[in-house]
């Protein structure tokens, strides 16, 4: 606890510090608080435990959903480049008796110009990206977790990924990704993800593809195996829609599984917007207590969320994901009801 509050007073201090080294040098302190009070009932819990009968896994709890704080800057130079940093720790503000006030999240640097951007360091990859940013339940206790993917997205969707290096380009409205990730073991087993995009501010779409080696750099990955994503984002006034595909084939499975997920948010008024969700899942597995529990099935998760204040939002949802036993003995069967809400702050400062 005293290491992780002595960490955090020397990058305040840095943040703070360095405005003054440059041309133009802006820097900030942010951090988002996220939280939900659920009602859950979790039956693959239940079940491989060997107690399902009297269904013990439906429980009321309160959840931190990743809250953050984090710095971040850059520096500006007349020639044209910029080179900044971004830095964020999880802020455990529902430890569960751990007593870690901080936890890792991820660390990068980078410069960018008209030739593009790189960053190298902890990140998320180009092919979580797409997921990242925009499914719109990613902070809340929506579908299988408390505060990452939602039920329809693949486990590439969360995580960060060390030893990376990745350059971003943009070509008036095409895009283009190159991702590679640093086995340092013996092994040299390098990840790669390559990808191309569209974005015309209306629509946009884009394809990732992903190889992991055996030693799996990227994380949440598959050792020895491939992934293909496809996306597309729709925002038309109110309405915005996004749809992500993605296959995960590794060698060592007869089938590849397949993810699809749907999401539409329409913006009743300023402050307050409704979100529906739908996915699916096909061929693809987790493990509950140490017993393989297969993610097949559906899911929906429908919620309204409200600014209260500025920067102040709370939301109610309802996430439901049905598992499809129809081979297996165990399904994953989740279904809650939640009342959450996050209060985002930063702190700018500009040379």
């Amino acid at each position: 606890m005293k290491s992780n509050t002595k960490m955090l007073g020397a990058l305040v201090s840095l943040a703070f510090a360095l405005p003054a080294i440059g041309n133009a040098a802006t820097n900030s302190l942010y951090g988002k608080i996220r939280y939900s009070f659920n009602s859950i009932d979790d039956t693959a819990l239940a079940t491989a435990s060997g107690n399902a009968d009297d269904d013990p896994g439906s429980t009321i709890s309160g959840e931190n959903n990743a809250s953050i704080l984090g710095f971040k800057g850059n520096l500006k130079e007349s020639n044209g480049l910029t080179a900044f940093y971004h830095i964020q720790t999880a802020a455990s503000i529902d430890t569960d008796g751990q007593g870690d006030a901080f936890n890792q999240r991820f660390a990068l640097a980078g410069v960018k110009g008209d030739f593009g951007k790189v960053t190298i360091g902890r990140v998320t990859t180009p092919y979580k990206a797409p997921g990242l940013k925009n499914d719109p339940f990613y902070f809340t206790s929506a579908g299988l977790n408390l505060g990452v993917e939602n039920y329809g997205l693949s486990k590439l969707n969360a995580g960060w990924t060390d030893n990376s290096i990745v350059y971003n380009r943009k070509f008036g409205t095409f895009m283009v990704d190159v991702g590679l990730f640093i086995d340092d073991s013996t092994e040299d087993e390098h990840d790669f993800n390559i990808g191309f995009g569209y974005d015309d501010g209306t629509f946009s779409a884009g394809l990732q593809y992903l190889t992991v080696g055996d030693t799996r750099v990227v994380a949440n990955s598959i050792a020895d195996s491939t992934a293909t994503r496809l996306y597309a984002i729709y925002k038309m006034d109110q309405f915005k829609f996004f749809g992500s595909y993605e296959t995960i084939d590794p060698d060592a499975a007869d089938d590849s599984s397949t993810f699809i997920y749907l999401a539409g948010t329409y913006h009743i008024s300023d402050a307050t917007r409704a979100v529906l969700s739908f996915g699916t899942v096909e061929d693809a597995f987790t493990t509950v207590n140490g017993t393989p529990i297969p993610l097949d099935g559906s899911g929906f998760t429908i919620a309204a969320f409200h600014k209260i204040m500025k920067n102040t939002e709370v939301h109610a949802l309802f996430s439901d994901v049905s598992g499809d036993d129809d081979d297996v003995a165990i399904a994953r069967d989740r279904s809650v009801f939640a009342l959450g809400f996050s209060y985002a702050f930063s702190l700018t400062q500009s040379d």
